[in-house]
């Protein structure tokens, strides 16, 4: 079998610069922001290699033909093959130029399979060294014709599919199960289903069933197309889609403004309504301490009563005068000093005096405290009624923004609908390209030849398995202890589980590992393979582990050894699209492209940067 490797991918249009990417051997790197045209390159060649529709995205806008170069030994010189992508549409026809320019005159040739042979799977399939090849498509050994989609799961993933729960070499749809396995066993043995034994008894029996099977499937389409109504192609669908996706992002970021707007003014109100409870507190605080004073100021008047009743009945008893006893009688000369002594008289009066004048300070002292705490207490009344304003303007505030905000979300839920309304639509026009490929794969049926059917041998599946093995160990997956490849099921399973229970990040390393092995497979034993892949987002999703204690896993990253073994052990030709960028050792080893979303560099794909990201970046 021969190889195909990529040179130029290319979008043109009258009055504007080419939008080029030029591919080396071996690895092939466009890295860099997102929305700038990554995924368009993946779709773009699959669209150049017979996909029916190419989504439309406003950076195209003004160009009209699509161009990819291909060189093999079966074409050295190369081939070019041009579609139109101005109004992409399944019946778009192909012209292909001998040589990597569009010189001489062009062949034009179906995007469909034919039998006439006059389409572009039989000449991919011819530059691959295939002239015809036939697989099996249901339990009763029926076969179809080997095709360039058929084999394009196999070599272009897209960001969807790689993450797809469903097995590398499946679509997960139960009716083209059988068809996808078979191709799978013709890739990796190189044996296709042509000489299988047919349950039929006659080849006019068969060729019935294929009316009645085709008659279904034109039932079906039409029953499809019927609902779908003609008011609109898949791509006028698509553009509408990416319209109504800006809508959304727009009315979004509209809504997000208003959100912001919000969650600030609910926080005024929060700290408001502290500033509140804690004003409150100091207030509840401030009368607790007035009624303990007024008490007190009772008791300091009580007091002083007292000590007045004192003073007055000492006087009125004489106990404050020097003279006769006032307890035994006795006259001044009669007295005893030791039992009357004056200044006893005299002191007891100046007690009473110091009391009350103490008393009286301490009063006085009270009544400036209560002044000050009343005059704070009105204060803080004052201050509360403020604040019950403010909160009240607050929370009136809020209020009139919920009612601005209510016609953008109903806006926002129509528009919602509004896409899944198109979603549903653009899925019924790819079930109609996918029963349209299935019903083109019908042939003609010969008498049945007796020779046993054969499956995926047991020994090619441990062997394709511990291939894997060795790319994911080259790949430094974190906590790899075994890999093998299940030929029931045709998915990899890594530490006895399957990849479809794995996460999103390490389903889609473990498909870019099975697409990378069955290409390096192929080549290393002269097997079916275009001899390139195209991996749209293999890493994006995948994050490393953190705090793993496994020195390979320590300084030693999945992505920087994922580019470093493309680009120095990988023996075909690989071209990632991805938001990561390589390491920087292996540029001199490989084709790299950086997309920076900005006039610094290349802004994406398409060479003009869009006017309003020029706005958003202040160039003018």
């Amino acid at each position: 079998m021969t190889s195909i490797q990529v040179k130029k991918l290319a979008a043109i249009g009258a009055d504007q610069e080419p939008a080029e990417l030029d591919f080396g051997r071996g690895l092939n790197v466009v890295y860099g922001a997102s929305n700038t045209g990554k995924t368009y390159v993946f779709d773009l060649i699959n669209y150049l290699l017979g996909a029916s529709d190419l989504k439309y995205i406003t950076e195209s806008a003004g160009y009209d033909t699509g161009l990819l170069s291909l060189v093999s030994s079966r074409s050295p010189a190369g081939l070019t093959l041009e579609r139109s992508i101005e109004q992409s549409r399944s019946a778009a026809k192909f012209r292909v130029y001998d040589g990597l320019q569009r010189t001489g005159r062009p062949r034009t040739l179906s995007p469909r399979h034919q039998k006439s042979g006059n389409d572009i799977s039989t000449l991919f399939l011819a530059q691959m060294g295939i002239n015809e090849g036939w697989v099996r498509s249901n339990d009763r050994n029926e076969t179809v014709s080997l095709t360039l989609r058929l084999l394009s799961r196999l070599f272009l993933v897209s960001e969807t599919d790689i993450v797809s729960e469903a097995p590398p070499a499946l679509s997960g749809q139960f009716i083209s199960r059988t068809t996808e396995r078979s191709v799978l066993k013709f890739v990796l043995q190189g044996d296709d289903d042509s000489n299988l034994p047919r349950t039929t008894k006659s080849a006019t029996a068969e060729r019935q069933r294929n009316q009645g099977r085709r008659a279904a499937m034109e039932q079906i389409i039409s029953e499809l197309r019927q609902a779908l109504g003609d008011s609109e192609s898949i791509s006028e669908a698509q553009s509408r889609l990416a319209r109504l996706e800006r809508s959304i992002e727009s009315v979004s970021s509209s809504l997000d403004g208003y959100l912001d707007e919000q969650a600030s003014l609910k926080e005024e109100v929060g700290q408001l309504q502290r500033q509140y409870d804690e004003q409150r507190s100091r207030v509840n605080e401030i009368s607790e301490l007035l009624s303990n004073f007024g008490l007190l100021l009772q008791k300091y008047n009580s007091d002083l009563e007292r000590l007045d009743m004192l003073e007055e009945a000492g006087t009125l008893l004489g106990y404050f005068d020097v003279g006769d006893c006032v307890f035994c009688g006795s006259t001044p000369e009669h007295q005893s000093p030791a039992a009357h002594r004056a200044e006893d008289r005299t002191l007891f009066a100046e007690a009473v005096q110091a009391e009350q004048s103490k008393t009286l300070s301490l009063k006085a002292d009270l009544a400036l405290a209560i002044q000050d705490l009343e005059a704070e207490r009105e204060s803080g009344l004052g201050a509360l009624s403020a604040l019950e304003v403010e909160i009240q303007g607050a929370r009136d505030s809020v209020r009139a923004l919920d009612e601005q905000l209510s016609p953008q979300r109903g806006q926002l839920r129509e528009l919602v609908d509004a896409k899944g309304g198109l979603e549903r639509k653009i899925a019924a026009y790819q079930q109609i390209e996918h029963i349209e490929n299935l019903k083109a794969g019908l042939g003609d049926v010969d008498e049945p030849i007796s020779v046993p059917a054969t499956a995926l041998g047991s020994d090619v599946a441990r062997e394709f398995g511990e291939l894997l093995s060795e790319i994911l160990e080259e790949w430094r997956i974190p906590e790899l202890r075994h890999v093998s490849f299940d030929s029931e099921t045709c998915d990899i399973n890594m530490n006895g589980i399957p990849r479809s229970a794995h996460g999103k990040g390490m389903r889609a390393i473990l498909h870019a590992a099975f697409t990378v092995g069955l290409a390096q497979w192929c080549i290393m034993r002269d097997l079916p393979h275009p001899g390139f892949v195209v991996l749209d987002s293999p890493l994006v999703t995948y994050k490393q582990p953190e705090g793993a204690e496994d020195e390979r896993i320590m300084g030693n990253d999945v992505a920087s050894h994922f580019f470093r073994y493309l680009a120095s052990r990988f023996l075909g030709q690989a071209v990632i699209l991805e938001n990561v960028a390589p390491p920087t050792d292996i540029d001199g080893e490989a084709t790299i492209y950086q997309f920076t979303k900005s006039n610094r560099g290349r802004y994406g794909f398409f060479p003009v940067v869009p006017v309003r990201e020029l706005a958003s970046s202040g160039t003018r």
